[in-house]
């Protein structure tokens, strides 16, 4: 039916009808599923191409792939979508669990030239234990600037082996049924680390994709993490500017890092916070310090929202801590929370300089009083959004 519409023969009554074939040049994401019964068949390809052939000004092209893919089909999308592709995800490791190859090579995936974002989490590809990467022959993707990976070989090992100039963002999964092998991701930060300016390492996932929310408590603590200090070893990622981990993960070794500007911190819960209780949390935060990161400017609680009153002590006592230190710590919306100076007026809106330079737009929410004194209008709770012009 999506095939017969998008050629302009599936007929009812109506006056769009006559332009229906139309309809695929408006298309921009496609996402190919092979689960289904026959889905394994020359003639589903063949139906699924021919819809591509339909959608000429397609952006991003998603596959799962759980048979084998013939040489033609991957010949056609590579011809139809080559110069204009920007986005692709290919996901081949919901075949056979002991399928080691495809006939996916590095120069399939580079012959989408114009692609700028790359998962290659999922992906498998062809043997490359007997090639060897020359600065004549390997394939290389020119615009790419994100690409998101997974601690599995076949994914480490494809993301080495291709030439990316533009990398910019990292995105690495760890799927918690595979092992970390420490040394691919080394050969991967020695192939690309120096372009990296972010680093995004999210919570082990049991599935093929991640749903941190349905990870148990206790599976995050037992699980392997990839260490977050294999990027800042010294001249590993230079140009590193943010990096975000789950809490569970190592502690950082105290390697100095000039350019690090950003710290996310994800999985944080509110007991963990307590300045008086050894958490693993808590090591992580002592352990931010201008002394490591002299240009470090914003730590951030990914995904964690400042609710209860008691979250908003402990987390006040981590703010007022990097305040001195000239670092913002935000919870998840990227929310300062602190005890305002006795300007407030009666409105709970601050009056008077704020100190800043002037590009900073400030809006305050509901005030409470400061724990532990009597109620007093002149102390107050507030929440801050600041936001640079």
């Amino acid at each position: 039916m999506i095939l017969a519409t998008l050629q302009g023969r599936y007929q009812i009554d109506s006056p769009v009808a006559a332009r229906r074939c139309e309809y695929g040049q408006w298309t921009r994401h496609i996402g190919v599923y092979t689960h289904a019964r026959g889905a394994k068949s020359l003639r589903y390809l063949h139906t699924v191409f021919l819809i591509l052939q339909c959608c000429p000004n397609l952006r991003m092209f998603s596959g799962t792939w759980v048979h084998q893919l013939p040489i033609q089909f991957l010949n056609g999308i590579s011809q139809l979508y080559g110069s204009s592709l920007q986005g692709l995800y290919w996901n081949e490791q919901r075949q056979s669990p002991d399928l080691n190859n495809t006939l996916a090579t590095p120069e399939f995936l580079a012959s989408f030239r114009s692609l700028h974002i790359l998962d290659l989490s999922h992906f498998i590809g062809s043997d490359l234990s007997e090639r060897t990467k020359t600065t004549l022959q390997t394939p290389t993707l020119p615009c790419v600037q994100d690409i998101i990976l997974s601690t599995h070989p076949q994914s480490l090992r494809i993301a080495t082996f291709l030439t990316l100039p533009a990398l910019r963002h990292l995105t690495l999964k760890t799927p918690i049924t595979a092992p970390i092998l420490d040394d691919l991701i080394t050969a991967f930060l020695k192939a690309h680390g120096l372009s990296l300016t972010s680093v995004d390492l999210p919570t082990p996932s049991p599935g093929y994709e991640p749903e941190p929310d349905t990870v148990p408590q206790q599976s995050r603590r037992s699980v392997q993490h990839v260490n977050p200090s294999a990027f800042l070893e010294p001249h590993t990622c230079p140009n590193l500017v943010s990096i975000t981990f789950p809490c569970a993960s190592p502690l950082l070794a105290p390697h100095i890092h000039t350019s690090l500007r950003r710290i996310g911190l994800r999985d944080v819960k509110s007991e963990a916070l307590y300045p008086d209780k050894p958490t693993h949390t808590r090591a992580h935060l002592m352990s931010f310090t201008r002394n490591v990161y002299p240009n470090l400017e914003v730590i951030r609680t990914i995904g964690f929202l400042v609710g209860a009153k008691t979250e908003k002590d402990s987390f006040i006592w981590w703010t007022e801590r990097f305040d001195k230190q000239g670092v913002d710590f935000q919870d998840g919306e990227g929310v300062l929370w602190f005890y305002l100076d006795p300007d407030v007026g009666p409105d709970g809106r601050v009056h008077g300089d704020l100190g800043g330079d002037g590009n900073e737009s400030v809006g305050v929410s509901k005030a409470i009083e400061k724990p532990g004194t009597e109620i007093d209008l002149e102390q107050k709770v507030s929440k801050f959004i600041v936001t640079k012009s």
